[in-house]
């Protein structure tokens, strides 16, 4: 008996340890390299998404529709999905950036005050980059990036997380206050 309470002891630290993982942001490469996740949003629309401001992807997700989903204010909302217990908010990466929509293979759940998951295209794989490869990002085309990545011959949008997940956030603030975003 002692021995399978142990087993159990030591599954259960295990699981909390590979959890634990997915709450902390990463940590910064050796060599000073960031770290990001290439998705799109449609043909030849590759975006990087920093990893440090994720808590976690999702492939094949199944998103739920709700009432209010895909209205005003809230027009990004897809839906919501059930994560480890949570209940969380589905909005379209693609609307978000004003890009036409996507069928979602991924979602990007964001660290943010609440649970939040953004609903991509394809999950294209992971990169390292050294800041010195970001350019800045101008033009209607890149207001929603931090930045441009030069990889491989293209230039890849780096997403601005924290300003989607603050629109949205606010967005939905004014909205349960009874007023406009």
């Amino acid at each position: 008996m002692r021995q399978q309470g142990e087993l159990l002891d030591a599954a259960a630290r295990a699981r909390a340890e590979f959890d634990a993982a997915f709450v902390r942001a990463p940590a910064i490469a050796e060599g000073g390299l960031e770290q990001a996740l290439r998705v799109s949003l449609g043909e030849d629309r590759t975006f990087l998404v920093p990893l440090e401001k994720l808590a976690g992807i999702e492939l094949d997700p199944r998103v739920r529709w709700v009432p209010g989903a895909g209205g005003e204010p809230l027009g990004d909302l897809l839906g919501v999905t059930a994560v480890r217990g949570d209940v969380v908010p589905v909005y379209s990466l693609a609307r978000l950036i004003g890009r036409p929509d996507v069928e979602p293979k991924v979602l990007l759940r964001c660290r943010a005050s609440a649970p939040l998951a953004l609903a991509a295209g394809d999950f294209l794989g992971h990169v390292a980059f050294r800041p010195a490869q970001v350019t800045l990002a101008n033009g209607r085309e890149h207001s929603f990036a931090k930045g441009v990545v030069m990889l491989g011959g293209l230039a890849l949008p780096l997403l601005d997380l924290d300003a989607l997940v603050r629109s949205i956030e606010r967005r939905a603030r004014a909205q349960k206050q009874g007023g406009n975003p």
